[in-house]
């Protein structure tokens, strides 16, 4: 009877526990859909003040707000991770597991709610201006209610000073022909757009050319640019000094009028908007007279919108000499610079990177200092970043300046410019890998049903735009392959991502010290090890939280020992040293990790199974690596969408069934594979990855794909460009077969497409005679790249003029052009919608090019080593750029520039080193392949 009774209170108990656990997770349930709601709103109100934070004195009010933002994802990571992950229905053993983890993240939760409490009382008691509109939101929406109240109040950002450097005596000649009226436009009204980076000297070039031309106009003006166009077309005529109108509607019509039978010259300083520019250029007549409007902006999206008759001069640094000379004189005077100087003036441009105002700041900063050691300024150029402080008087100017290019930036590309701290200041950085890693990180916020990829790359372009990226290699596309960060803006935004604990820097150096820079609460982590010993720092430091993880240097095990790591999403391991296969083993412990980079490391040469444990995983970058082979579960992987690297796909046969059965695979970019050994079924299975549209295949020269394989790859490719497209099923757009220089491509030739393909993007490096037949089926495609020694150019070529969209066109690895005595004919009509024409070869023949023949094309970039006659260029009227190879010399080289510099549109003449074939492909031994398919099968 006793333990009967026993059993009936034990089951009470087991059921009241059942019971406070669901309604613990009810509770919790509805916690996790508030904060969720929360985030969204905090996120809205950051992205509208985070600019002007500093202008409105709450910029540690936006520090609280960030902190609360990166505790609530932490709390929905873990809630996700820890309670609701590998949930199964009515599963009693899952409420009791999981109850310590719900206790802690309710707790985590009423803390997070205080926390929004204090930042509120805060904002309101040294705020008052926001209590009343605080006082109207709900609580789920004080801090969006007390944003709004901000934003009408705002000032803008006021204009800084900028000094009158040296060395603009090239640009300004340029600048003055362009406002001259004999110019080759007749007396069109001009727009003249002056575009760079805050500081190169836009303003001081634009007032030095407008005091010494502006005696050849009628009448002029200069103003400031504003938001409200009332207000700009006002101080417009105030420099007229025209009467003011009572109504503002007639300010466009009273400017119009005054001006119509003028020649006139107006100048509009610091723009970063254009939503009043039709109202400019409607008060602004063109009235054949050769009027001028010069356009000064730090945004070269703004500068190209600006008018179709419009010249873009682009800012460059000062040269050597005249920065020096700057400096020197800014800083020391008349009486020239001490000889124990030298050095360190060498070291302040290279920090300043040649910008005028700051090295007119630096000098400032020099001549501040009492006594001033050559020690302290060498100090100042390696922590320049904690002088670009809004406090320090001697770089207020540039403060400003860069201040201004940030907050002109959206909330999305703020987040995205300031994980760029990640990275080391003398990399350079890839940019799809970087728009990659920014979608792993759930940096973009998504609206209007747009997709992070799409946000993401406009993120980048809008950098790109605002002169904050330097592009460091542009593809033949025109986009960013390469890039790098203007070092000022670099040091601008590590002070900024300090002060909002963005970034945690760890700084190991080798003896085993660390320098420690960032907060308590780490959420991105950029480790640089440079100590061989294995270092001990994990002792005080709570790594749970990191998200992201950026390894510069020596890789140890006891830094790369991830169990710590238990919300990790983003890991780079690109610029580690000595990786080895050892480290991947520790990496598989990351479970949620859904970036890994492990590129450029020689000395990891599997992945191991364990892989297959990331089910998150979206993408991975093998390239660079000795990774020869990689199993087939890898692609199996269910969130896998982007897979880099150069290996075969091994499989058993079951585990090909098993794959061939799968009816969905997320894989939409695999570059590449080998199709060069053994059984290449594996090609049999790329019309099954019904969402790939990148794909690319390479052969290692010296070897040779069997018959068999050659069919499976056409049946393959014709059946993935003929594919239902309907979702979620995605069309093929880039294609690249990379076979070496010497590999026959003729096969493609057999490849026939029936109906008109999505490809947008051909790669083809090989030996060909034919052009393939497949290439005229496809009416989208806008980028080609051709490598074929045997190829008749006279008929290919007017075949390729036929592609109506084709906008970049790539020929390299040309020995010899088959052509007849003429040279190469771009004919009249052809190429009609062709941007950039791209030579990489040897040799070229004559080139003549007929009227109206590439009517758009607005780069040509011919690398080689000897050109024949060239004919034609002045019919090219878009042209803005020519490029040739930095060591092309001889007289066709100077008949080539003669030929620019009397071209009617004046396009930028330039030299750069010619760009390097692609690197051959990696030998591997037989026995060196059977060890590493063995490895794999263990």
């Amino acid at each position: 009877m006793e333990a009967a009774i026993g059993l009936v209170d034990l089951a009470i108990k087991l059921f009241n526990l059942l019971d406070e656990s669901y309604q613990q997770g009810k509770g919790l349930t509805a916690d996790i859909d508030f904060i969720k709601k929360e985030l969204r709103s905090i996120k809205e109100a950051i992205g509208m003040r985070s600019g002007s934070a500093d202008q409105d004195g709450i910029r540690s009010w936006m520090a609280d707000l960030r902190d609360i933002c990166r505790k609530i994802e932490n709390c929905i990571e873990l809630y996700n991770l820890k309670v609701t992950g590998n949930k199964k229905k009515h599963d009693v053993i899952h409420h009791i597991k999981t109850k310590s983890a719900r206790t802690k993240l309710s707790d985590d939760i009423d803390a997070i709610r205080k926390l929004v409490e204090q930042a509120n009382a805060r904002v309101n008691w040294y705020h008052p201006q926001a209590q009343q509109a605080a006082a109207a939101g709900a609580s789920g929406r004080q801090i969006m209610t007390i944003q709004n109240s901000y934003i009408n109040g705002a000032a803008a950002p006021r204009h800084a000073n900028e000094a009158n450097p040296d060395g603009l005596d090239t640009p300004k000649a340029e600048l003055v022909r362009l406002l001259s009226q004999g110019d080759g436009k007749a007396k069109q009204l001009r727009v003249i757009a002056i575009d760079g980076l805050g500081g190169s000297g836009k303003t001081v070039l634009a007032k030095s050319s407008y005091e010494q031309v502006n005696g050849e106009f009628d009448c002029s003006a200069w103003v400031s640019a504003s938001d409200d166009v009332d207000d700009l077309l006002t101080d417009i005529l105030r420099e007229f000094r025209e009467q003011i109108p009572q109504s503002s509607e007639d300010l466009g019509r009273r400017i119009r009028d005054f001006l119509q039978n003028k020649r006139y010259i107006i100048v509009i300083d610091n723009v970063h908007t254009t939503v009043w520019w039709r109202d400019v250029l409607y008060a602004c007549p063109d009235n054949n007279m050769s009027s001028r409007i010069i356009v000064t902006t730090a945004n070269e999206q703004i500068a190209r919108n600006c008018h179709m008759n419009c010249r873009i001069q682009k800012m460059q640094p000062l040269d050597q000499i005249s920065a020096r000379a700057l400096l020197t004189r800014k800083a020391f005077g008349e009486g020239g610079c001490p000889t124990n100087w030298e050095e360190v003036l060498g070291m302040i441009l290279e920090t300043c990177e040649c910008l005028p105002l700051a090295i007119v700041n630096m000098a400032d900063h020099i001549k501040g200092i009492r006594v001033c050691h050559t020690n302290e300024c060498v100090q100042a150029c390696e922590n320049l970043r904690f002088l670009l402080d809004a406090k320090n008087e001697a770089f207020l100017g540039m403060n400003q300046v860069l201040n201004r290019s940030y907050s002109n930036l959206n909330n999305n590309t703020m987040a995205c410019l300031l994980s760029l701290t990640m990275y080391h200041k003398h990399n350079f950085f890839k940019r799809k890998s970087l728009i990659r890693r920014w979608m792993a990180e759930k940096l973009i916020m998504v609206t209007n049903g747009q997709s992070a990829e799409a946000v993401a790359n406009q993120c980048f372009s809008d950098l790109v735009d605002h002169n904050i990226i330097l592009p460091v290699h542009v593809s033949i596309n025109g986009q960013v392959k390469r890039f790098r960060v203007h070092r000022i803006m670099l040091e601008f935004i590590m002070n900024r991502a300090h002060s909002d604990n963005h970034v945690t820097w760890i700084h190991i150096p080798n003896d085993g010290m660390k320098d420690r820079v960032g907060g308590d609460n780490i959420h991105r982590l950029y480790l640089h090890n440079e100590s061989s010993r294995p270092p001990k720092i994990w002792e005080n430091i709570d790594l749970s939280y990191v998200r992201s993880l950026t390894f510069f240097g020596q890789a140890t095990k006891s830094l790369m020992d991830f169990r710590d790591y238990k919300l990790l999403t983003s890991l780079d391991l690109e610029g580690c040293r000595d990786l080895q296969d050892e480290h991947l083993e520790l990496v598989c412990k990351s479970s949620i990790l859904v970036y890994l980079s492990i590129r450029g490391n020689p000395g990891v040469t599997k992945i191991p199974r364990k892989i297959v444990k990331l089910k998150r995983l979206e993408t991975m970058d093998t390239r660079g690596t000795s990774v020869g082979t990689l199993p087939i579960e890898v692609i199996q992987l269910p969130e896998l969408t982007n897979l880099f690297g150069e290996f075969q796909i091994t499989y058993s046969s079951s585990s090909m069934r098993a794959f061939l059965s799968e009816k969905i695979c997320k894989l939409q970019t695999l570059a590449g594979f080998y199709l060069d050994e053994g059984p290449c079924s594996f090609v049999k299975a790329l019309p099954r990855m019904t969402r790939l549209n990148k794909i690319k295949i390479i052969c290692r020269e010296g070897y040779a794909p069997s018959k068999e394989a050659i069919s499976d790859l056409l049946a393959s490719l014709e059946e993935c460009f003929e594919r239902d497209l309907s979702p979620p099923n995605l069309p093929l757009r880039s294609l690249s077969i990379d076979f070496g220089p010497s590999g026959d491509l003729d096969f493609l030739y057999e490849l026939e497409v029936a109906l008109p393909c999505s490809l947008r993007s051909l790669k083809l490096r090989g030996n060909l005679r034919r052009l393939p037949k497949f290439i005229e089926s496809a009416p989208n495609l806008q980028e080609l790249c051709l490598s074929g020694n045997n190829l008749g150019w006279d008929d290919v070529l007017p075949r390729l003029q036929r592609l109506q969209n084709l906008l970049y066109l790539k020929l390299t690895e040309l020995d010899t052009f088959r052509c007849g005595a003429e040279g190469l004919i771009w004919r009249s009509g052809g190429f009609v919608s062709l941007k950039r024409l791209c030579f990489v070869v040897p040799e070229l023949p004559n080139i003549v090019i007929q009227n109206k023949a590439m009517p758009g094309l607005e780069s040509l970039q011919l690398f080689c080593f000897r050109l024949g006659a060239i004919s034609g260029i002045e019919h090219l009227l878009r042209l803005e750029e020519v490029i040739v190879a930095s060591n092309f010399r001889g007289v066709a080289a100077e008949d080539l520039k003669r030929q620019v510099e009397v071209h009617p549109v004046r396009p930028k003449f330039r030299k750069e080193p010619h760009p390097s074939p692609p690197a051959s492909r990696p030998e591997l031994t037989r026995s060196k392949r059977i060890q590493r398919n063995g490895d794999d099968h263990d």
